[in-house]
């Protein structure tokens, strides 16, 4: 495997991992193999880590998600639940008979509404996807500062 190595700003190499060892890599330095998009630093390449002795330093988000798309998550997120209540409503109206009865089957268990995506946030939220239906559909992850997982307590 070839590398290319970032010295001084601009793109050295191609170098092996045998000759990478010679050179003054630290692990900030930016390198690239082949079949990769754009450079990483070398503590973020496992096999380097290893070459070299790194130890794997977690960086912090650097992009957070907007109050707009954050909005607009929580949005899709009740309306999905709405969506499965509205149709419990209405096969559970199939059964009820009188307009008051339907009414008062509608309108009491609404509240659970808010409850039921309380919990189904913090569960979504801190499972392995980190995320939601709807942040899903919006590409936002949920992280504590460091970018690692939150527990379910923290959600």
């Amino acid at each position: 495997m070839e590398y290319t190595v970032v010295i001084n700003g601009k793109p050295q190499g191609p170098y092996s991992l045998a000759e990478l060892k010679n050179l003054d890599i630290t692990p900030n330095t930016f390198i690239r193999k082949p079949g990769m998009d754009d450079y990483k630093e070398a503590h973020a390449m496992e096999e380097l880590r290893e070459l070299l002795g790194f130890k794997y330093q977690k960086t912090a988000p650097q992009y957070f998600a907007a109050f707009d798309q954050r909005l607009l998550a929580s949005v899709i997120d009740h309306f999905i639940i709405f969506g499965f209540y509205s149709v419990i409503i209405l096969v559970s109206f199939v059964f009820i008979e009188g307009k008051d009865a339907r009414i008062m089957a509608f309108l009491i268990p609404f509240p659970s509404i808010f409850i039921i995506k309380l919990i189904y946030g913090s569960v979504a939220e801190s499972s392995a996807s980190q995320a939601t239906i709807g942040k899903k559909l919006l590409n936002i992850k949920v992280t504590d500062l460091e970018g690692s997982r939150i527990s379910f307590g923290r959600s």
